[in-house]
């Protein structure tokens, strides 16, 4: 709710476009949160960790990516040199974030089930981070329930 409620409250104003930035980097480190610690239980299990310098990089790119195509052009006339450059940012910022979603479902589904999963088994998890505003309260008590203390 604390992200949500100001994003659709201040959307229409440049005080909205503050809000809704900082509520993206929040989600942006709610993710990163569950990919970062979750590879650190999952490799003090024993099982292999997935490739965690790619998800990083990816989690940093996305916001940076994301400000560089609100930025406006220099030229009137854009040139094709431009046209491709934004071709190719849109064609990365598609796989990372695809890549970043991915990553943290099967991590939450490796955590859960103690072994390698395949993408049906954490695939719904991929989904309700995507589809925040009601993944989120089912998601949310499984991420704390993985990384609880130990009593």
């Amino acid at each position: 709710m604390v992200i949500i409620l100001p994003a659709i409250l201040f959307s229409a104003t440049p005080f909205g476009e503050i809000i809704g930035a900082a509520c993206g980097i929040l989600f942006l480190l709610w993710i990163y949160a569950i990919g970062y610690y979750g590879q650190k239980q999952i490799h003090a299990l024993g099982l292999q960790p997935m490739n965690l310098k790619l998800f990083q990089v990816n989690v940093l790119l996305l916001p940076i990516v994301l400000l560089v195509s609100k930025l406006p052009a220099f030229a009137i006339e854009t040139s094709n040199l431009l046209n491709i450059v934004g071709i190719v940012l849109g064609i990365y910022s598609g796989f990372a974030a695809f890549q970043v979603l991915l990553f943290a479902g099967k991590t939450l589904a490796e955590l859960e089930y103690r072994r390698k999963v395949f993408f049906g088994e954490y695939v719904r998890n991929s989904l309700q981070i995507i589809v925040f505003i009601l993944g989120v309260w089912n998601l949310q008590t499984r991420v704390n329930r993985q990384f609880r203390e130990p009593t």
